[in-house]
């Protein structure tokens, strides 16, 4: 056993000394972008799966392997994930010698193969085999292994990246460095008629692709000072393409009045302009100083680290993975640097003031880089946050807005408001605002990965910074939303409202089920799956709001204008979703009628609704109009239809005590019929609470006419109790649930005073 411990020892330390030589890095493949071609040979097994035969004669024997990644193109994130593994050829099947490689976060990028190189690499082996279990597609002429390894350096062609530096923010460090061979070098600004030139991008950034194809810069971090010698030790955190730090989501458009490149008069983040081209549309370059553009020639790589010990990093030039390991100093290595606590804040870069009246409004556009599970995979949204400094409320209202069709954001335009307003970047492919796979566009395969809400995870985590970064009424926090999705149903706890057009049920109209295959997949690729991991159950919100009548949900005001798309998007679920709503005894308003006393109400601000109030949830109102069943001929129609539509409530004068429940009714002045009857359930109680099948008692009184005026923001009186007239009284039965509902209450456009006690 001494005997054996001994040898361990002298090998660990061997392989310790060897980690602190030079590192070389190359790759190997069919042909490409590879230092040694013609060195993978595909043998196929029959049904057994496919041998992947790497010649490693170029490999220096014996050296340290320090680290191996596998590249794989072309493969089909709906797939099974790879199911590779060493191997061993013998008489029959092939022999598994080892564990099968895993994907590699957080980019999920690439595989692992650095056991399996090490291992060959320590055995002697000049040829190395790595079986593919799986038939998983993939473009075989793509196919690279890129290996890091103890030897004598090779600088690649490029200029080694320079000037480095690290700045730690809140569960972040950003590292900016001077490229190698720079992108736009002494142009300021910067136009996309000539950058698209040599720049290829995407919604998320640079892609591969232009004249300097084949570049990367690769980000290494360590617990050390990194140097040439020890380089092998550190960790390959990511990388970063040339024109890392340009936005390639939003540009700027120049006055196209006077047809110049003079800058004086632009205008920020037009909608859906993203990667235009042009003289005339200005490239943005990204801040990590608020509103300060990096300079030209500069790269840009956001580290993930929250709080910890101080950390070393680097910056390293590559062209076809041939990396400069040789010139490392403090030109392009900085540290310490210690990793701040907290979460990620985004960073302002560019504000736009415009007059409105005697007041002005700011607009503020941020970056926001983020990583599950606030994105499936590290990338960066643009942000927008509006507001009137000088009538700004405190706390103010915060309206968040997501009314676009695709995933830019849709900020508020000029105008007075005392409110917040923000709108965020949505993912791609378009996501219904609801959530994607977090293989899609990775090599992890379908079942190595899953789907989360993602938009509505950033969402929420955004609001939670700007309640840090300004006085925010967390009662008073509202979702503006367009056709897609409405997850923030499920978010009471954060909602007070949600208003729009929502889509309860993804799946239901031809586009958004064609739409749904496409971005998420097949439902039968979900089977097995937990409902909160499958979208199809998941975005299916009629049947979750069914499913969970104890929840409290942010009152919907549904609602949308004249237009098309609703026979393949819009119309099909909404008469079941209403219909579900009332079964659940849940308070809503459904108004795409072109007049409702409600939704003037809410319009207006005369009838704030607040998440610290209760509500009354409506149903069966014989004011109510036929929605019929989701044929746009059936019933009055998507255009002049409306549930809840008419009744009004004083939400000031609602009394929410543990054994008393009180409110006034009235039906709006324009409703056609001066009386309706309607059922009524309390919901959203602070304090009123009843056992379940307990025993009530209420009262309909008829208040008399008042003369007391509304306040200055149009809000009704008080109730004039006095000479009340009880119209109507009864008792109810709490259901299972503790719920109780008043049947066919009457109410009429003079004051009803309606009160809950428990019965005697």
């Amino acid at each position: 056993m001494k005997r054996k411990w001994v040898l361990t020892a002298l090998l660990l330390a061997h392989a310790w000394a060897l980690a602190s030589g030079a590192m070389v890095t190359e790759r190997w493949g069919v042909g490409g972008r590879v230092q040694h071609p013609s060195t993978l040979r595909y043998e196929p097994i029959a049904k057994q799966g496919t041998l992947l035969a790497f010649d490693l004669s170029a490999l220096p024997a014996p050296t340290m392997v320090y680290s191996a990644r596998l590249f794989f193109s072309g493969a089909n994130w709906k797939e099974s994930g790879f199911d590779v593994v060493p191997a061993a050829k013998t008489e029959g099947d092939p022999k598994a010698t080892g564990k099968p490689l895993a994907v590699a976060g957080p980019a999920y990028q690439w595989l692992d193969a650095t056991e399996a190189v090490r291992g060959w690499a320590a055995a002697g082996q000049k040829a190395g085999l790595l079986w593919m279990r799986n038939a998983r597609a993939l473009r075989q002429d793509a196919t690279i292994l890129e290996i890091a390894f103890e030897g004598e350096p090779r600088p690649p062609d490029v200029p080694q990246a320079s000037g480095v530096k690290a700045v730690a923010r809140p569960g972040q460090v950003f590292i900016t460095f001077r490229e190698g061979k720079p992108l736009d070098e002494g142009n300021e600004p910067v136009n996309w008629g000539d950058l698209a030139k040599k720049l290829k991008g995407d919604y998320y950034g640079p892609v591969p692709g232009g004249p300097l194809e084949g570049i990367t810069y690769g980000v290494y971090g360590s617990d050390k000072p990194i140097t040439a010698a020890n380089i092998g030790q550190a960790h390959l955190l990511g990388e970063v393409l040339p024109g890392s730090a340009f936005n390639t989501r939003i540009a700027l458009k120049i006055d196209e009045k006077r047809k110049t490149e003079d800058l004086a008069n632009i205008e920020g983040g037009r909608g859906g302009e993203g990667m235009a081209t042009g003289p005339s549309v200005l490239a943005l370059r990204l801040p990590i100083d608020a509103g300060a553009p990096l300079p030209p020639g500069t790269g840009l790589f956001v580290h993930t680290a929250a709080g910890g010990a101080d950390r070393y990093y680097a910056v390293l030039s590559s062209f076809n993975g041939l990396t400069n390991t040789k010139d490392i100093s403090e030109a392009n290595a900085v540290g310490p640097v210690r990793p701040l606590p907290g979460n990620p804040e985004p960073i302002l870069y560019r504000e736009i003031i415009t007059p409105v009246g005697k007041a002005k409004h700011v607009t503020q556009w941020y970056s926001y880089w983020a990583e599950q599970p606030l994105s499936p995979w590290p990338a960066r949204y643009d942000l927008v946050v509006s507001f009137c400094p000088d009538l700004l409320e405190k706390p103010a209202a915060l309206i968040l807005s997501r009314t676009g069709w695709n995933c830019w954001p849709t900020p508020a335009g000029p105008r007075p408001t005392a409110a917040l307003a923000m709108s965020h970047a949505g993912d791609m492919p378009v996501d219904f605002r609801t959530g994607l796979h977090d293989s899609i566009g990775t090599l992890k395969g379908f079942d190595q990965g899953r789907w989360q809400p993602f938009h509505t995870n950033r969402q929420a985590a955004l609001v939670r910074w700007m309640a840090g970064r300004w006085a925010v009424d967390p009662n008073r926090i509202s979702v503006e939303i367009g056709a897609w999705g409405m997850m923030e149903i499920k978010q009471a706890a954060l909602y007070a409202m949600i208003r729009g057009w929502g889509e309860p049920e993804l799946t239901k109209g031809f586009q958004c089920w064609d739409r749904a295959r496409g971005i998420w997949g097949v439902p039968e690729l979900y089977k097995g799956r937990s409902d909160d991991e499958n979208p199809y159950v998941a975005a299916n919100l009629t049947d979750w709001v069914l499913a969970n009548p104890t929840r409290e949900l942010p009152f919907f005001f549904i609602h949308a204008g004249g237009g098309a798309h609703y026979t393949e998007e819009g119309w099909p679920p909404f008469p079941r979703f209403c219909w579900a709503m009332m079964k659940a005894k849940q308070p809503f308003l459904f108004a795409t009628a072109r007049d409702s006393a409600v939704a003037d109400a809410i319009s207006t601000g005369r009838l704030v609704i607040r998440r610290d109030q209760s509500l009354p949830a409506f149903a069966h109102c014989s004011l109510d109009d036929n929605l019929g069943e989701g044929d746009l001929h059936s019933g009055n129609g998507w255009d002049q239809s409306q549930v809840n539509g008419w009744i009004l409530w004083d939400p000031s004068t609602i009394v929410d005590e543990p054994s008393r429940w009180e409110i006034t009714l009235w039906v709006g002045e324009r409703c056609p019929l001066p009386e309706g009857i309607v059922d009524l359930t309390p919901r959203r109680c602070q304090k009123f609470a009843a056992r379940p099948r307990q025993a009530l008692q209420w009262t309909n009184a008829a208040l008399p006419p008042s003369d007391r005026k509304p306040d200055e923001k149009g809000r009704p009186e008080p109730p004039n109790v006095d000479g009340a007239k009880v119209i109507q009284q009864g008792t109810a039965e709490a259901d299972g649930h503790g719920f109780v509902t008043l049947s066919q209450l009457r109410i009429t456009q003079g004051r009803h005073r309606i009160a809950i006690t428990p019965a005697r």
